[in-house]
């Protein structure tokens, strides 16, 4: 048996997915870029690998629980969606798991994605399968992208927006491209104006324009001012709209119950994050999030024993 609580997380309600759930396939933060604005907190491999993280087999037997699935846990799903705590096309399988899901479940499959591996003809490929991809976007100029994703060092930007362009113009389904400003990196008139150029020639259904709403992985991150939000949904037209912050409340009822049930078990004794997962009955993605926030906190500390880490409350609590 494995435990399904650390591939499959949810359903959570967002604007603009509806209910959705989640697929995470990658460690936590393996990740192309750094961005300065990540509320899942700073990577901790950048890579440009593609490789397979979790044994395919594993993931394939938690896909097999949604077969003829249109609901879980008494909610009907609107999408599943490939995302979770890393970039998803770094998993060399991700095709084969939505050629599954499309085979065997009757929820349309969604991927999130960060673009930046859309430049290699097998990460397009991969996606092509799927109904919807919310591809992301923050900057079209080389020293925007360099200071606000903070990618991998073998990811050229023209590359990057090349692969962008020809995946929107093969893909079938729906593409929502998302772009997040943030106040002094991506937000000048200069640069606004060369991103929406470059986006008029992009074969894209949306454009959901963001800001920074939740805790940066750098506290320099800054939101971009409402205004200049508007002025760019104009610029960009009648398929702009901005996107308020999804954090409902019901995710931070969700968060603020995982964080209770956790502080309860590691006041008692160290758990290992699986073991935490196993006994809350919540995936890693959302274990390893609130411990992250946690430790930052100086609420709970980590100790590696073994060749595995341990979490406990710190004693002063």
């Amino acid at each position: 048996m494995i435990n399904m609580t650390r591939i499959l997380y949810g359903p959570l309600y967002s604007r603009r997915l509806g209910m959705s759930l989640g697929v995470d396939m990658i460690p936590y933060k393996y990740c192309s870029y750094n961005c300065i604005y990540c509320h899942e907190g700073e990577t901790t491999l950048l890579t440009v690998e593609r490789s397979e993280f979790i044994p395919r087999d594993r993931v394939l037997e938690a896909l097999s629980t949604l077969a003829g699935q249109e609901a879980v846990r008494g909610r009907t799903l609107d999408y599943i969606t490939l995302a979770g705590s890393g970039e998803p096309t770094l998993d060399i399988n991700i095709g084969l798991y939505i050629r599954y899901l499309k085979e065997h479940s009757p929820v349309p499959v969604a991927v999130i994605t960060n673009s930046s591996l859309l430049s290699e003809e097998e990460a397009r490929e991969a996606l092509l399968k799927a109904d919807l991809v919310v591809p992301s976007l923050d900057a079209v100029t080389e020293e925007a992208f360099r200071s606000i994703n903070r990618p991998h060092p073998g990811l050229p930007l023209k590359d990057v927006l090349d692969g962008l362009k020809e995946f929107c113009r093969r893909f079938e389904g729906d593409v929502w491209l998302e772009v997040l400003l943030c106040r002094g990196y991506n937000d000048s008139t200069a640069e606004l104006e060369k991103m929406a150029a470059y986006i008029e020639d992009l074969e894209v259904d949306k454009v959901q324009l963001n800001t920074v709403a939740r805790p940066p992985a750098e506290t320099f991150a800054l939101p971009a001012d409402m205004e200049t939000l508007v002025a760019f949904r104009e610029r960009i037209g009648e398929r702009a709209e901005i996107i308020e912050d999804e954090q409902t409340l019901e995710r931070e009822s969700l968060e603020m119950s995982l964080r209770s049930g956790m502080t309860a078990l590691l006041r008692r004794r160290a758990h290992t994050r699986d073991e935490l997962s196993r006994v809350l009955g919540r995936s890693g993605h959302e274990v390893v999030k609130v411990l992250t926030r946690m430790e930052r906190e100086g609420l709970v500390e980590r100790s590696h024993v073994k060749g595995r880490y341990l979490y406990r409350m710190k004693s002063t609590q």
